[in-house]
C-alpha cells in the first residue's frame, strides 16, 4: 500500500513527459513497471494515453500494465497500437496484452489466421516474412502470423479453424494444410479431436506432423483411443504413446510403412526406442527402412546406437550425433563439410568432437576437438576470421568422453 501511495502523485507522468523537469525516460519507465506490480487502477486512463507514444518500449511497458488490471476498457488503444512500427518480440508483447482483454473477436482472429495460411501457402509468400519485405506485411496477415506463434486455449476459434480447412480442402488445399498446421499447435479438446481425425486420413505434412509430436503427452490418450491405424499413421500412433510395447510391436511387424513412421518420428520427437530391436533393421533388404533405422541410430547417439552404425562403415568418414534441424538446407551444412574435409585429409584428425551453433542469436561459433595420432586440440572459431586453439591433456579427453559416454 505504501508503494502505491507513493506511485499516486506520479500518475500525471504517465500521460505528459513534461509534467515533470526530471527528463529521465528510465524513472518514467519504472513508474510504468512498477504500476503493473500493486493495486492502481486509477492508472489506467495514463497508461491507455501512453500506448499512443512513440516509444515502443513505453508502449509495450504499458501494455503489461492495463494487462495486470484487466482493463477492457484498453482494447481498441492496443489494437491500434498494434498497427505502429516496432520490433516483432514488442509487438508480440502488446498483443498478448490486446489479447487477454478481449480487443479481438473470434471471428477477427480466424480471417487473420487464415490470411496468414493463405500467405504461408506458397513460397514466394513465405519469403515476404523476412527482411524489409516483413515491414509492408498486411496488418491481418500480420496479426496472424503472431497469432499463430501464441497457441493458447480457445476451442471456439479451433473450431471455426476445423470448420474452414475442410470448406476449403478440395479448391485451396495448400491453404487448408496451413491450417491444419496452426491447428495442430493449438491446445484443447477440439484440438486433439481434430488431430485424431487427420491422422486417420493419413495424409499429413511434415510440419503438421512436428507440431503434432511437440504436444505428444497430452496428445496420447485421445490418439491411443484410436483402432486399426496402418501404414505411416500407425508409426505415428506409436511415437506418440512412447510405450515400449507399442513400439516393439511396430518394429517387429510386418508393417514397412509403420516402421519407417515410427522411426522417423522417434527421430523428430527423441523417443526412446528399443535399440535391440531397430539394430537389426540396419540389415533390411528394404533400403529406405534400413536408411531410417540409421539415421535413428546416428541421432540417438547412444554408445551401443553408435557402435552399431559403425560396425557397418568401417573406415568410412561419419557424422554422429543428433539435429534440431530436418529440413532439405541444413544451416550447419558448411561446418559439416568443414570437418569432413579434415576428417579425410591425409593427416588430418583421427576423430572429431564438435559443438556447433548458428543463427542471428544463437550462433556463438564453433567448438571442435580433434584428436590426431599424437596429440589432441581445442580449437574455437569465433567467427570474422577469428581462431584461438590450445592442446587437450589427456585426462581432458578422457573426462569429455567419459562426459559424453554417460550423458
Amino acid at each position: 500500500m505504501e508503494r502505491a501511495d507513493a506511485l499516486r502523485p506520479l500518475l500525471p507522468w504517465l500521460s505528459d513527459a513534461k509534467w515533470t523537469d526530471i527528463a529521465d525516460e528510465a524513472s518514467r519507465r519504472r513508474v510504468v513497471y512498477n504500476l503493473a506490480k500493486m493495486d492502481l487502477r486509477e492508472s489506467v486512463p495514463g497508461l491507455v494515453r501512453m500506448l499512443e507514444q512513440d516509444n515502443e518500449f513505453f508502449m509495450v511497458a504499458a501494455a503489461d500494465a492495463l494487462k495486470h488490471y484487466g482493463a477492457k476498457e484498453a482494447g481498441p488503444a492496443l489494437r491500434k497500437a498494434l498497427t505502429r512500427k516496432m520490433e516483432d518480440y514488442n509487438r508480440r508483447t502488446i498483443l498478448q496484452a490486446a489479447l487477454s482483454l478481449g480487443g479481438f473477436s473470434t471471428g477477427e482472429m480466424a480471417q487473420a489466421l487464415e490470411a496468414y495460411a493463405a500467405q504461408s501457402s506458397t513460397a514466394k509468400g513465405r519469403e515476404e516474412f523476412y527482411g524489409q519485405a516483413s515491414m509492408k506485411l498486411d496488418p491481418q496477415v500480420r496479426l496472424g502470423k503472431e497469432l499463430s506463434g501464441m497457441p493458447s486455449a480457445n476451442d471456439e476459434l479451433v473450431a471455426r479453424l476445423v470448420r474452414r480447412s475442410h470448406e476449403i480442402a478440395k479448391l485451396r488445399p495448400a491453404i487448408a494444410e496451413q491450417l491444419q498446421i496452426i491447428i495442430a499447435k493449438w491446445p484443447g479438446a477440439v484440438s486433439a479431436a481434430a488431430i485424431a481425425v487427420h491422422l486417420q486420413v493419413g495424409d499429413f505434412a511434415t510440419p503438421w506432423l512436428t507440431a503434432v509430436l511437440a504436444r505428444r503427452k497430452d496428445l496420447a490418450p485421445e490418439i491411443a483411443k484410436i483402432d486399426g491405424l496402418q501404414g505411416v499413421a500407425r508409426g505415428v500412433q506409436a511415437a506418440i504413446s512412447s510405450e515400449e510395447k507399442q513400439t516393439r510391436a511396430v518394429l517387429r511387424g510386418d508393417g514397412l510403412a509403420a516402421k519407417c513412421g515410427l522411426l522417423a518420428c522417434a527421430r523428430l520427437a527423441r523417443v526412446a526406442l528399443p535399440l535391440a530391436t531397430v539394430e537389426p533393421l540396419l540389415d533390411s533388404a528394404n533400403a529406405r527402412l534400413a536408411h531410417a533405422a540409421s539415421l535413428y541410430l546416428v541421432s540417438e547417439d547412444s554408445p551401443a546406437a553408435r557402435a552399431a552404425v559403425l560396425r557397418r562403415h568401417p573406415g568410412e568418414a561419419l557424422v554422429l550425433g543428433s539435429s534440431d534441424f530436418f529440413g532439405a538446407q541444413d544451416p550447419l551444412a558448411k561446418s559439416l563439410d568443414l570437418l569432413h574435409s579434415l576428417v579425410l585429409r591425409a593427416d588430418g584428425p583421427r576423430e572429431v568432437f564438435a559443438l556447433l551453433t548458428f543463427g542471428t542469436w544463437g550462433d556463438d561459433g564453433q567448438r571442435l576437438v580433434l584428436v590426431y595420432a599424437d596429440k589432441t586440440v581445442l580449437r574455437c572459431l569465433d567467427g570474422g576470421g577469428r581462431m584461438r586453439e590450445r592442446l587437450l591433456a589427456p585426462e581432458e579427453l578422457e573426462k569429455l568422453r567419459a562426459w559424453i559416454t554417460k550423458h
